[in-house]
């Protein structure tokens, strides 16, 4: 058992196995509730903070759930398909949201009659800023979609229209 301080979090946990392998979080006290983060343990024994294990980011100094983002998107009911991911961004706003579609109807919908739908639902700071069309959204082997490639699609893209 060993007390270790990470990321304003003071946690006590106890290693099952050997380094590497899982932990069990016997206590918690920080400055906010408890979360689910991912957890790696190095080498020298200690519990590194990894990323968040769900879907809130934060943008512009909003705390943002993808997830409702991806709700009210399918709640337009326009798309056969949706996915909302976020990517680091390189000025101060810390991530960019970019949303990945396909259009229920064969002529399809836009972005921008897409963002109009999603602006009388959500405020103007929980909007993406990148939008991408598909035929079908990439599927992972267990047939869900592949949000790795999704963020990969939106961050080879903004290096191209960097370059």
């Amino acid at each position: 058992v060993r007390a270790v301080n990470q990321h304003h979090h003071a946690r006590l946990v106890r290693y099952l196995g050997q380094p590497g392998g899982e932990i069990e979080v016997i206590a918690e006290q920080g400055l906010v509730g408890p979360e689910r983060h991912e957890r790696q343990i190095a080498r020298d024994g200690l519990v590194y903070y990894v990323g968040r294990a769900d879907s809130q980011i934060k943008s512009r100094g909003y705390r943002i759930e993808l997830g409702e983002i991806e709700t009210a998107l399918h709640s337009l009911g326009r798309l056969r398909e949706g996915a909302v991911v976020a990517i680091p961004s390189e000025g101060f706003e810390g991530w960019t949201i970019c949303c990945a579609y396909v259009p229920a109807a064969e002529e399809g919908e836009t972005p921008e009659s897409l963002r109009r739908g999603l602006a009388a639902l959500l405020p103007a700071y929980m909007l993406p800023a990148r939008w991408r069309r598909y035929d079908a959204l990439p599927k992972n082997d267990n047939g869900k979609i592949d949000r790795t490639l999704l963020k990969g699609a939106f961050l080879g893209a903004g290096r191209q229209l960097a370059a």
